[in-house]
């Protein structure tokens, strides 16, 4: 069967790029733009002929790169990426690129504004917050090549400036870490603390996992979601970072132990909670004292005053001390007792297994003077 042939509107036009186009002339002065539907075309050009008439139209040369923004925003990425994604383009966007270049007209936009832009930027935030910002600077002036509104991306051809190299998050030593558990003995977080020192999951995947998660008789816990909290449309399940993140962990003997003791004691506050709370999220392992999800920013506010009693006390401590250093201190803590990086990495959901090996890992003092020690015995 023939495909059939669209029909055929005045002023509207399969342009060779694939968009369709509109035109319409007014007071001897032409006017276009392009869409990738006809029916979108048509509604456009209804539109433009209106705005013009009422002298609200905008054309594509004299948009600033704030408005743009919004559109490409609801257009190209909100359908299409993590609500949580979202939120970070728009932060970063707000914070750093608006307030150079949000008011001025894209056109106008040059790769030496950009470049000079960049290396005031290089100075004061890290690798990867340069990175990113550029990327979605790149991602929507890129866009607007597409819709014709410049001819070439300025940003494309800047250079990151050399920027300062990433401060390496240190993990506990085993005695900072076994005198951190003392202290936060009676914490209400002490099953999430130790859970995660025990396991080494992310704070998003341990605070998304439901009782379904856990396989006592098996003794593993399945990582399939994380939690996420997001600032438009509250918390809600994400898929993990990524595929690699998806794994099913058989759990060390304390691990096992310690979740079944703290599931036979949530079981009678199984029984509570509000209406108003959904059923999947009354389901979660960890939560607020009613039920509710449980933001990071919680257990981290409890970890920061149980480590800052234990510094008064005058007991040494890395100074940025979170939800993620346990992580660390997982990691660690399994190369000093033999586990090879690979399955180190796969334990920890990573893609690449030089991030393991890089980041997460730390070489304590007293670890390499034991190290060094065999070698000179050997020698």
């Amino acid at each position: 069967m023939a495909k059939k042939e669209p029909k055929k509107i005045k002023g509207v036009t399969l342009h060779k790029s694939g968009k369709w186009m509109w035109r319409f002339q007014y007071e001897n002065k032409s006017h276009c733009g392009y869409e990738n539907t006809q029916a979108q075309a048509v509604k456009a050009l209804e539109k433009a002929k209106y705005e013009i008439r009422e002298g609200s139209y905008l054309s594509p040369d004299r948009i600033i790169l704030d408005s743009y923004f919004e559109e490409w925003l609801e257009t190209y990425v909100t359908p299409f990426r993590k609500q949580k994604t979202v939120e970070i383009y728009k932060t970063l966007y707000k914070l750093h690129i608006s307030p150079e270049f949000g008011k001025i007209r894209i056109q106008e936009i040059e790769r030496k504004m950009i470049q000079k832009w960049l290396n005031v930027l290089a100075k004061e935030y890290s690798a990867q917050t340069i990175k990113l910002t550029r990327t979605i600077f790149f991602m929507v002036l890129k866009s607007a090549v597409d819709d014709d509104i410049i001819r070439s991306n300025p940003v494309q051809k800047t250079k990151i400036p050399p920027l300062q190299t990433a401060i390496k998050k240190e993990a506990l030593t085993k005695e900072q870490e076994d005198l951190f558990f003392e202290y936060c003995a009676e914490s209400r977080f002490y099953v999430l603390f130790r859970f995660a020192s025990l396991i080494g999951a992310r704070i998003g995947e341990l605070t998304a996992l439901q009782w379904s998660d856990i396989d006592l008789e098996k003794g593993t816990v399945s990582i399939t979601k994380t939690l996420c909290d997001s600032d438009e449309k509250g918390f809600m399940f994400n898929t993990p970072k990524s595929k690699a993140s998806i794994r099913t962990l058989p759990m060390p003997p304390e691990a096992t132990e310690l979740i079944k003791n703290y599931i036979t004691k949530e079981k009678e506050n199984r029984l509570k909670g509000t209406k108003k709370e959904r059923e999947d999220m009354r389901k979660l392992l960890f939560h607020t004292s009613t039920l509710a999800p449980l933001p990071s920013s919680v257990p981290n506010k409890e970890l920061k005053m149980i480590a800052d009693r234990m510094r008064a006390d005058g007991i040494d401590l890395p100074e940025n001390f979170t939800m993620h250093t346990l992580r660390h201190c997982f990691a660690t803590r399994a190369v000093e007792k033999g586990m090879d990086l690979k399955t180190l990495s796969a334990y920890l959901g990573h893609s690449d297994i030089g991030i393991t090996a890089n980041i997460y890992v730390s070489s304590h003092e007293d670890k390499q003077r034991e190290e060094i020690q065999k070698v000179a015995n050997y020698l």
